[in-house]
């Protein structure tokens, strides 16, 4: 070594030792100027107060000493939990005499005080001296240069320790194979590097978040990105009220990090010694961390548990955590008995790949895998340009394609699976994936269902409709079934009772008011009415009341005449017993001004016992008529309604619920719906049915249901409805 050499090397000693001696302790509260230092003892402290830059040492080991940033609250003794990046994480200081020190090239240096070593550097250089360095209220340490210091020369965001901060990323950089990756600590005494890394990796071109262990084998990961969350990580989108994902993926990075929303609380993404990933949010009411998300969650998570071509479903642990697909068969049965599944699964059905020289198509088809974290994308291929479609369309065309998947959660883009997939896993909210297999496990079966379910659709429709039918027409026909009459003698008949003036009636009803309407039937309506205390007397109102019933029949004179004399001639305690009358035919005086035939009964305050018995008529009616109308509108809508519709009466499976099956039955209840219309010229013959039920011609509407309605005198069937039934019919087409 040259005598300048050695002397140049003694005078950067001597400064450096003279900066520890002779700088300032005490710096400024969130800042160290260049030249100064930070001693041990002494903190810097963010300017909102969030969080601490000083020395510490961990739990049970008082001797060791390391530079660390933390969350302010857990000063001033930090618990593991609350430290988020050290410095000197594999060489700890020996002594309280340490010092942070800022040269005038930019540099962060950690001194040793009793040797005076260099323990730890940031490599950070500056043409110029730096403004200082200064930790931010993101957590971020920055050595910053410029007006208003605005440039960054080093920051400690760029290396990461073991927690993932906003604003902080891992990833890789693709122009000069950098990295940014999360690194576990060797125990939680032992800041130092441990055996798990955790880094966003591109794979095949979908990025997603994997980590691995000190030999670089995969142990766990997040599945691909989908362009809202990782797929195999539902509950990212739980806690998206608190912050913002970022995938970054272009030539010169693939990366990933996370934004706080505004009030958001303190949290960390947090790589534990024991190889788990938590997301860490601090709830400030009690002072402790909360654990929001946990990776791996359980076996099914570990890295290729049921090996190529297996599924895991961790719902059917008590029988077989791993499970083949139909084609296929463990690839070493006797170490599947045992439960190690890591062999996995391999086919024994061959696909089709369109003849030798590939003269024909291939006529594979594809079963849909739902709700699944998709599988290792690192030997799949991506390409965001085409449609689901087109991919299953690509897929048959290469013999070594095995399975696709859209690309992002809204259906688009494709990836491709050749050779083979591992790592797939049934998981809540998960994707599509499609499984190529040979068209004789694809073919009979399904269409022998299918064959099933049109004939039970139909037969279940079909009967329900006439069933409702029957007991509809039954119960209103009785409900509204007219007593038959003979036509009485020419001339006036003598009525039983007490006439009543028309006028007194009128007043009483105030000129027969909605407002005192109570009810309403075949016959007439019905109004409460108050009489004079003098009439009340004269007709015979019991109790000393003065309310009747008034009944204004919409009837003929014949049939008031007829119904006078049958309610005359009864008494019993359970009906209400007739009072008066007024009708223009009688020959009283008083009541030779009625505007039409009216009946006066005995006031019932607690109305009819009939509807407590069996309902309102109106309530009748709407139970008889709904389930006819909903069936109508359940077919109109969605495929989704068709499956609540069925499902109670035979449940759906999962591949029964594919859009193109639920399609089919769709159609199916359409035409059941045809073959019951009420007007039978509208309903079509069976070879007009079969015929809807073999091709995909159009199919007409089928009108709405109705009930039989009561036929006036001079009405035909059909051509009137009573008002309860327009009642019901609006109330079914709002629904």
């Amino acid at each position: 070594m040259s005598i300048r050499r050695r002397h140049l090397i003694g005078v950067h000693v001597v400064t450096l030792s003279l900066l520890i001696t002779l700088a300032p302790g005490t710096p400024a509260s969130d800042m160290i100027y260049t030249g100064g230092k930070l001693i041990d003892g002494n903190t810097l402290v963010s300017a909102g107060g969030s969080f601490t830059l000083g020395f510490f040492s961990p739990p049970g080991e008082p001797t060791k000493r390391y530079l660390g940033t933390w969350f302010s609250f857990s000063a001033p003794t930090p618990d593991a939990t609350a430290i988020y990046w050290v410095a000197n994480r594999d060489r700890p200081l020996a002594g309280t005499s340490s010092a942070l020190v800022l040269t005038t090239s930019g540099t962060l240096l950690l001194l040793d005080g009793t040797t005076n070593d260099t323990v730890w550097s940031s490599g950070s250089t500056a043409s110029t001296p730096p403004a200082g360095a200064r930790i931010l209220d993101s957590g971020n340490l920055v050595v910053v240069q410029g007006r208003n210091n605005s440039t960054a020369l080093w920051q400690s965001f760029d290396h990461p320790c073991n927690s993932l901060l906003p604003g902080m990323k891992i990833g890789q950089n693709l122009w000069n194979g950098d990295e940014w990756y999360l690194s576990s600590w060797r125990s939680p005494t032992d800041p130092g590097p441990g055996s798990y890394r955790y880094i966003t990796e591109l794979g095949g071109g979908t990025p997603e978040n994997v980590m691995r262990d000190s030999g670089s084998a995969k142990r766990y990961r997040t599945g691909p990105w989908n362009g809202e969350r990782f797929d195999g990580v539902p509950e990212m989108a739980s806690y998206s009220s608190y912050f913002t994902y970022q995938v970054t993926v272009s030539p010169s990075e693939a990366t990933y990090s996370y934004n706080a929303k505004p009030g958001a609380p303190y949290s960390q993404l947090r790589l534990g010694d024991a190889g788990v990933v938590q997301r860490l949010v601090w709830d400030a009411g009690s002072r402790q961390w909360n654990s929001f998300l946990k990776e791996p969650r359980d076996d099914c998570d570990d890295y290729a548990h049921c090996g190529a071509f297996g599924l895991c479903d961790r719902n059917a642990a008590s029988t077989s955590l791993c499970t083949c697909f139909k084609g296929f068969v463990p690839a070493v049965p006797k170490e599947w008995s045992l439960r190690e599944y890591s062999d996995g699964c391999r086919r024994n059905v061959s696909l089709d790949c369109g003849g030798s020289n590939r003269s024909r198509s291939s006529t594979d088809g594809f079963q849909v895998v739902p709700l699944v974290k998709l599988p290792d994308t690192q030997n799949a291929t991506v390409d965001m340009a085409i449609s689901l479609d087109e991919c299953g369309l690509r897929c048959l065309a290469n013999c070594s394609c095995v399975a696709y998947a859209a690309a992002d959660a809204t259906g688009g883009g494709c990836i491709i699976w050749t050779d083979s997939f591992t790592d797939l896993r049934f998981v809540e909210k998960g994707q599509d994936f499609y499984l190529r297999l040979p068209k004789s496990l694809l073919g009979g079966k399904k269409k022998k269902k299918v064959a099933i379910w049109i004939i039970v659709v139909v037969v279940l429709v079909v009967a329900v409709l006439v069933v409702i039918g029957i007991i509809s027409g039954i119960v209103f026909r009785k409900k509204c079934k007219r007593p038959r009459v003979t036509t009485p003698p020419v001339g006036p008949v003598q009525v039983p009772g007490h006439s009543i003036h028309y006028q007194i009636l009128k007043d009483g009803t105030k000129n027969f008011s909605e407002e005192n309407k109570i009810g309403q039937g075949c016959f007439g309506k019905v109004y409460k009415c108050e009489l004079p205390p003098s009439e009340s007397t004269r007709i015979g109102v019991p109790g000393g009341v003065n309310k009747v019933a008034v009944k204004v029949l919409n009837q003929s004179d014949k049939y008031f005449e007829r119904e006078v004399q049958i309610c005359c001639a009864l008494s019993d305690v359970n009906l209400a017993r007739l009072l008066a009358y007024c009708n223009t035919n009688t020959d009283d005086t008083e009541g030779r001004d009625c505007k039409g035939p009216i009946l006066v009964y005995e006031y019932m305050e607690k109305g009819s016992l009939d509807d407590y018995i069996f309902g309102t008529y109106d309530n009748l009616l709407l139970y008889l008529r709904t389930p006819i109308s909903i069936v109508k509108i359940n077919i109109v809508i969605t495929h989704a309604s068709v499956q609540k519709l069925l499902d109670p009466l035979v449940p759906l499976s999962d591949e029964e619920k594919d859009p193109k099956f639920l399609s089919r039955l769709r159609r199916c209840v359409h035409i059941a719906l045809l073959c019951v219309q009420e007007s039978p010229g509208k309903r079509p013959d069976i070879s007009r049915v079969l015929e809807m039920l073999r091709t995909d011609c159009e199919l007409p509407e089928p009108e709405d249901p109705t009930l039989p309605a009561v036929v006036e005198e001079g009405e035909t069937s059909g051509t009137r409805r009573t008002d309860d039934d327009n009642d019901i019919r609006e109330q079914n087409h709002q629904l």
